[in-house]
């Protein structure tokens, strides 16, 4: 067993930083610092699929927040394929996030994605899915940005929390906002494009609202 997994479930201390808000902290910032970095990273590999919830939790946590070896992504990609039901409907404790571990470890994976990778499609099949393409689109648009048009309406009808996200991304990137929009709507709800636009467009949302609406 893993000197993280003993500090994650109380057998090692670690003296917390002034910022420390639990016991999975002063991992991470061992790590930003540059010691013990092998231990780390075989540490938290090994709490990906550990029984404890919580030390499974931690795990995923690192791989979405840190950067690591290439290599890490076909572990990664495995797990959310293959394993999906030790992180679906699992929340973390240490920071009190909403959202499950399966949605944090397709960021780790999303993160790390390059195109042509066997993890890009893996990532399409996860924008499909209700309520889970949130985590994905935003590495989506950049991998394969003409999936990401030719399925926008699914995807933002299954997560509209995602079209925020997905045009502030668009709007970096120079895209036609009006045209956009304006095919959007033929396949997803005005009330959802209406508040995206809103919420995501900023001082621009009003003329947008004006050219995909009409008023």
């Amino acid at each position: 067993m893993s000197f993280v997994v003993d500090v994650l479930q109380g057998r090692e201390y670690l003296e917390p930083g002034p910022m420390d808000r639990s016991d999975l902290d002063p991992l991470l910032n061992m790590w930003r610092g540059g010691r013990r970095k092998d231990d780390l990273h075989a540490g938290f590999t090994e709490a990906l699929t550990h029984s404890d919830p919580a030390v499974r939790a931690a795990g995923v946590m690192f791989f979405a927040r840190m950067r690591t070896e290439p290599s890490d992504l076909d572990v990664l990609l495995g797990l959310l394929t293959e394993q999906t039901a030790l992180y679906e409907g699992v929340r973390e404790p240490w920071f009190g996030g909403a959202d499950d571990l399966r949605s944090m470890l397709a960021s780790a994976v999303a993160s790390r994605t390059k195109p042509g990778h066997a993890a890009v499609d893996a990532l399409k099949s996860e924008a499909l899915q209700p309520g889970r393409a949130g985590w994905v689109i935003v590495a989506l648009v950049g991998l394969d940005p003409a999936w990401v048009r030719e399925n926008a309406s699914v995807i933002i009808t299954n997560s509209p929390t995602a079209l925020d996200p997905l045009l502030f991304n668009l709007q970096m990137r120079g895209v036609d906002m009006s045209s956009f929009l304006q095919e959007l709507r033929q396949g997803v709800d005005d009330a959802i494009v209406r508040a995206g636009i809103q919420s995501a467009l900023g001082d621009k949302a009003g003329d947008v609202l004006a050219a995909v609406f009409g008023s």
